[in-house]
């Protein structure tokens, strides 16, 4: 993970000038409007999964084989069922009122993986943690900070929470694994020798999106930059 801050305090557009009179909001998104609030979403989080990273917008979004399928999917951060089992403990309807699962700050565009035919195994991101509550998440402040990564691709948890939102998520899969990896070593050859300087431009670099977009895994290489900076870099 993660995208730290995907939201902001607005609504999107589609959402704001939705028409008066459904009986709840959940219904309102069934409209044609949802692929307009998915896209605003991707926009807002500068065309990365707020998982895992990967890019969702025109450079993987969409994209499937014969045994894979990739796409845009929007995420409810605190699950569905969640909400409504909150809602009703209140005394609340579910279908006829408002409540966490279809708020703007409980939403985020994700990456989802579907295999074909379904195997959990090869599943990870969105996809994969079902009903569970994530200890952490990207609407987190200094959610990034939560997790490490190497520059194979691995990632590591700084604590309990972290490692089980690793563990949900499977953000250690063996696939999400390679693309980071692969990732890296585009921005960090094996044979190319960068003074302290150089990273350092690299990671003003990286968390500057440029039309709209960053780099896909960023936060990871930014990671990776930064424990570089730690180390004995030349000047």
């Amino acid at each position: 993970m993660v995208i730290e801050g995907v939201c902001t305090t607005d609504d999107p557009t589609c959402v704001t000038h939705l028409p008066l009179g459904f009986p709840c909001y959940c219904e309102r998104l069934r409209f044609s409007r949802k692929p307009q609030l998915r896209w605003e979403l991707i926009e807002e989080q500068f065309g990365l999964c707020a998982y895992t990273g990967a890019p969702i917008d025109n450079r993987l979004g969409g994209h499937s084989d014969s045994n894979f399928a990739f796409q845009a999917h929007i995420e409810h951060v605190k699950p569905r069922s969640i909400c409504e089992q909150e809602l009703i403990a209140r005394g609340g309807e579910y279908g006829r009122e408002i409540c966490e699962d279809m708020d703007h700050n409980n939403l985020v565009a994700a990456l989802e993986v579907r295999r074909k035919p379904a195997a959990s195994a090869e599943i990870f991101g969105a996809a994969s943690h079902g009903n569970e509550i994530l200890p952490i998440t990207p609407l987190q402040p200094e959610c990034e900070e939560k997790f490490i990564f190497t520059g194979t691709g691995d990632i590591n948890g700084v604590d309990d929470a972290a490692r089980t939102t690793i563990q949900l998520l499977k953000l250690d899969h063996k696939t999400l694994t390679g693309w980071r990896r692969a990732a890296i070593a585009a921005f960090f050859p094996v044979d190319l020798q960068l003074t302290r300087e150089d990273v350092e431009c690299l990671v003003e670099r990286l968390g500057t999106p440029v039309d709209g977009k960053l780099p896909e895994f960023c936060f990871c290489i930014l990671s990776y930059a930064k424990s570089l900076i730690g180390e004995a870099l030349t000047d």
